[in-house]
């Protein structure tokens, strides 16, 4: 089987499938995508379920779908579906107006379209979103081990970060901050790990509902914690980890970490937050991105069937991707990453940024880029008893240091 590695599939490869590998680089081993020459079956599933024409090193053509040059523009909106309200309707009629008959892109084009972007971003005054994981998670660990001693050993803040990832689908990081403590402070004193809200006794979520009963499921597996987080951070073939229970598709002998075991995005995101290389969480955002990069963003329309709302429609911007795309959308985040000197998961977050910003460009409205530092910190404000808002204010008028800087100080000095 020959394998092509991200820089060489840009000039060499034609008609290639994705697939995960773990693989061996300057003596250390870790996980990226990778391409192989498909048998038929993989190429009659790439063909039906891939945004991208295949690839190609002639012909090249000018398709570029950058927005660089609009977000550079002097507007604070513009505006392409100025006297519609709903944010599907702003961005699918941008995307007709911008993307006006451009073909399908290669995949030569699209890492060009987005390491264009992923350049201007980081070109920018303010925080681009480079270090969101790094940080924010250096930063959490450090404000949430004041109350929780445990969280500064490395097998208890890994069982943490495992209750972060299976509650995060569909929430702010505030919301799934709030639940993941909720969840590990109950475990801590019970030994159980609690599906509803202890205190109220209602649900946290529907997707956390179902991932907590069957994280509470998976533990009974293990003996203990320790034995959990190390099958958390270990790595199988994609036919091993279905024969455990997990909802995967794929070739049987692809790699996949464990922690998928809990689907593509939870498993993915386990590893962001916990620093692992060539780890990259593919989230609403990065699909967004993708597909409009593609000019394949489309959108789901759901009927309400009973109820208050029944006979009404919702429309949403498609968030769902197939498992080519994905592979294909980790892929560009890799090669992104190889040529700018970062992490896949730091390209990641600077799109994630990225993108929320165009969006506002685009006179849709403002989304949260609040990260779990901020959420952390507004829990260490509370706990304080800052209930004035005296502190609050000296950070916002500039006279004390930032939070992040006051903690890094501490850090220092401890270390």
């Amino acid at each position: 089987m020959i394998v092509f590695m991200p820089s060489e599939v840009l000039e060499k490869a034609r008609d290639l499938v994705p697939v995960r590998k773990m693989i061996t680089r300057d003596g250390k081993s870790f996980m990226t995508t990778v391409f192989i020459q498909p048998n038929k079956k993989d190429r009659e599933e790439s063909a039906k379920h891939t945004a991208l024409v295949p690839y190609s090193d002639k012909g090249r053509r000018d398709v570029s779908r950058s927005t660089v040059e609009l977000m550079r523009r002097t507007e604070e909106v513009i505006d392409f579906a100025p006297n519609d309200s709903l944010a599907v309707d702003k961005i699918l009629k941008f995307q007709s107006a911008y993307f006006k008959n451009k073909p399908k892109p290669s995949m030569y084009e699209v890492v060009q379209m987005a390491e264009e972007e992923v350049r201007y971003a980081l070109s920018q005054p303010g925080d681009s979103g480079k270090d969101w994981y790094e940080s924010s998670m250096k930063s959490v660990r450090f404000i949430l081990s004041t109350e929780f001693p445990s969280l500064a050993g490395d097998t208890d803040w890994d069982f943490f970060l495992s209750i972060l990832a299976v509650t995060s689908p569909g929430v702010s990081p505030k919301a799934n901050l709030n639940v993941a403590i909720s969840v590990y402070s109950h475990h801590a004193k019970t030994g159980k790990i609690s599906v509803n809200n202890p205190v109220t006794g209602k649900a946290y979520s529907i997707a956390s509902t179902a991932n907590l009963t069957r994280l509470k499921k998976v533990l009974k597996s293990y003996p203990d914690k320790a034995a959990f987080v190390a099958f958390m951070n270990g790595v199988s073939t994609m036919g091993e980890l279905v024969k455990l229970g997990a909802g995967l598709k794929g070739r049987g002998d692809e790699a996949v970490f464990n922690s998928m075991r809990f689907g593509e995005k939870v498993g993915m995101f386990y590893q962001s937050v916990r620093g692992t290389e060539g780890a990259v969480a593919i989230d609403r955002w990065a699909i967004r991105s993708f597909y409009r990069w593609t000019g394949a963003l489309s959108e789901i329309v759901k009927k309400h069937s009973a109820g208050e709302r029944s006979g009404q429609e919702d429309r949403t911007v498609n968030d769902t991707m197939s498992i080519p795309d994905r592979k294909s959308m980790e892929y560009v985040l890799q090669t992104v990453g190889e040529k700018l000197g970062l992490q896949a998961r730091q390209v990641q977050a600077v799109m994630w940024y990225y993108e929320k910003r165009l969006y506002q460009k685009l006179g849709m409205r403002s989304t949260d880029t609040a990260d779990f530092a901020m959420a952390a910190t507004k829990l260490y404000l509370k706990k304080s008893r800052d209930d004035t808002g005296e502190v609050q204010a000296l950070m916002h008028a500039g006279k004390m240091p930032t939070f992040d800087q006051f903690i890094q100080a501490i850090m220092e000095i401890r270390a």
